[in-house]
């Protein structure tokens, strides 16, 4: 009977030798005494001292097998060997972290069995799993910061993955996600290394697609700026919002990179430009669904605040918003239905750098001008009107 329960080795080496004891019991006793709560007990501490030996071992075999080989591979500069490690690791990072709240919930189901409480138990520091992890994950996301710039330079091959755009999907979401966790040390490292990445796959990608039809070409091809210019208004509202210098390290990778140009006006025009078009374009590649979950991510995190109300409930609008920011403020009174997270950096960092120039912005960034300029002379008359009442 307990083999064809399909025990895990360590718990059915448990469950066969109380199996042993009880028909002994059964022998000199004529019959079963111990109760089944018992031996239910001692199965479900082996079960979690099963459980707790695995994630403690496969979180070790990560760092043991894989990332301790990295350094080696970085520097001698073994890209692809260092990216297969990263992506592997990746993927084995995000299942655990996606599947420890479900371990977490069969193991309080497990310590529900247990009656007597001076049986030794097993203890699990979920904290400390979860620290662990997201500590190889850091660890992970900073090595392909700083090898996927070189990657773009390998040649493609059928031999191997598209190892540059899967790693430069990996540093694009952990940019956003870092910021919204507050991470200013990983967003510092990585933010830079993937705005040089995204201007080579622009290239990469506008290259590869030159034969195509012009308006999937300059769809596909232009995901990774959109991505950048969205991550550069993500980190002026998160800048807004927490507090932190995340809106200070884009605009110095901005500045960086400008200063290459005789005219540091174009690429800002070319890049608005894109942008305009593609706001009134309905073709929705992949990149787009990215920075959807971006939103949707950012919008939920402003609700769980109390700074957004929910688009799905009530219609009335929030009047005062709890944020003393004018731009979190914007963010609550519309939500980002109407405005995206780049029509601020277009507004803040672009539009005063092209000042004059003639040069048509999305409709979106057009509106939160105007919606921001408004606000502003309304605060000015508000402040006015209290220094004359005074």
């Amino acid at each position: 009977m307990i083999y064809s329960a399909q025990l895990p080795r360590a718990v059915l080496s448990e469950a066969e030798s109380i199996s042993k004891s009880l028909r002994a019991e059964e022998l000199v006793e004529k019959r079963v005494i111990t109760p089944e709560w018992y031996v239910s007990q001692l199965l479900a501490r082996q079960f979690v001292d099963f459980i707790k030996s695995n994630c403690v071992t496969l979180i070790a075999e990560l760092e043991q097998t894989l990332i301790s080989k990295l350094p080696d591979y970085q520097k001698a500069h073994r890209d692809l060997f260092a990216a297969q490690i990263i992506s592997s690791a990746i993927e084995m990072c995000g299942k655990l972290r996606a599947h420890l709240p479900t371990i977490r919930v069969c193991v309080d189901g497990l310590d529900a069995v247990r009656k007597v409480r001076d049986i030794p138990w097993v203890e699990i520091d979920w904290k400390a799993l979860g620290e662990k992890i997201e500590a190889v994950h850091k660890k992970l996301m900073l090595a392909a910061a700083s090898i996927l710039p070189r990657l773009e330079q390998i040649p493609g091959s059928r031999h191997w993955p598209e190892y540059f755009g899967q790693l430069y999907s990996f540093l694009a979401r952990e940019s956003f996600f870092s910021m919204a966790r507050g991470d200013e040390e990983l967003f510092t490292k990585t933010f830079p290394p993937l705005f040089a990445s995204s201007i080579l796959a622009n290239q990469k990608l506008r290259e590869q697609l030159k034969d195509r039809d012009s308006r999937m070409m300059l769809a596909w091809s232009s995901g990774p700026i959109e991505d950048i210019v969205a991550l550069s208004g993500y980190a002026m509202l998160f800048s807004e919002l927490d507090g932190k210098a995340f809106y200070e390290v884009v605009t110095k990778t901005w500045d960086a990179y400008l200063t290459g140009f005789e005219d540091p006006t174009g690429p800002l025009k070319a890049v608005t430009a894109t942008l305009e078009y593609r706001t009134g374009d309905f073709f929705m590649p992949a990149r787009d669904l990215e920075r959807t979950t971006w939103q949707q991510n950012f919008e939920r995190l402003l609700r769980d605040r109390g700074i957004l109300q929910d688009r799905y409930g009530s219609f009335r609008r929030i009047e005062k918003p709890v944020h003393p920011s004018p731009l979190i403020q914007e963010v609550a009174r519309a939500g980002m239905m109407m405005e995206h997270a780049a029509d601020f950096f277009l507004v803040d960092y672009v539009m005063p750098r092209l000042k004059g120039a003639d040069v048509t912005y999305p409709y979106t960034a057009r509106n939160l001008a105007r919606s921001l300029s408004r606000n502003e002379r309304s605060a000015t008359a508000d402040k006015s009107k209290d220094e004359i009442a005074k």
